[in-house]
């Protein structure tokens, strides 16, 4: 009955929440929803559901909180690095940069903040939930054995689960998707590590915080 059920999840969350992103055409929009509305606390409940799902089925082993933070830190700094790689590479070959043209004003008062930083850490929260730890551990529990399992099996389900991640940045062009197959390693690498979707939400959102910002400030300077 179990499986059953989360192979029920699977096939709703792919077909409503995983694939249209990935049909999403790179000429309907070229940035993402950067303000906080009703829809999102849809987003925010599943993201919830699905990591208390994963707490209650799994029950991981609660590492500290020292080590989570540098473990969090760790990852913020290696999404920068290789986000800086891409851009090099993009401006070397004159290409256009994987950070989209927001055309967002940096926030002038405190709601201005707290609509923007709600808005990008319920995005990252729902992220984390789907890819980083519902996809992943659905997969695990559907297609693995504990006794008799491939290793091929859970490289094939880790490498699965980032290539959705992946697609689903395919609006925003092509370094996007390979930024988020790296950034999508990493942040995966970060969840194994602390075994806390918090931890990995909170570099996922401020990275996206800082990029957003950025983003900002060179479409105004150029």
């Amino acid at each position: 009955m179990q499986k059953k059920f989360i192979f029920l999840e699977i096939l709703i969350l792919f077909f409503y929440l995983i694939l249209p992103p990935m049909l999403k055409s790179t000429t309907a929009s070229s940035s993402p929803n950067l303000h906080f509305n009703i829809s999102m606390l849809f987003y925010v409940a599943i993201a919830i559901f699905l990591i208390v799902q994963y707490l209650i089925l799994e029950k991981p082993s609660s590492k500290p909180l020292l080590f989570q933070i540098i473990a969090s830190v760790a990852t913020l700094i290696l999404l920068f690095a290789s986000a800086t790689i891409i851009i090099t590479i993009n401006t070397l070959l004159d290409e256009k940069s994987f950070l989209p043209d927001t055309s967002v004003s940096i926030p002038t008062n405190c709601l201005e903040w707290l609509n923007l930083l709600a808005a990008i850490f319920s995005a990252a929260l729902y992220e984390e939930a789907v890819y980083r730890v519902f996809l992943p551990f659905a997969l695990r529990y559907l297609l693995t054995k504990k006794e008799s399992s491939s290793k091929y099996i859970y490289i094939f389900i880790e490498l699965i689960s980032i290539l959705f991640f992946a697609l689903g940045h395919r609006y925003l062009g092509l370094s996007a998707v390979i930024n988020a197959v790296i950034g999508g390693f990493i942040l995966r690498l970060c969840f194994l590590i602390t075994k806390n979707p918090l931890q990995c939400a909170l570099s996922h959102s401020a990275y996206n915080l800082l990029a957003v910002l950025l983003s900002s400030v060179f479409v105004k300077i150029s």
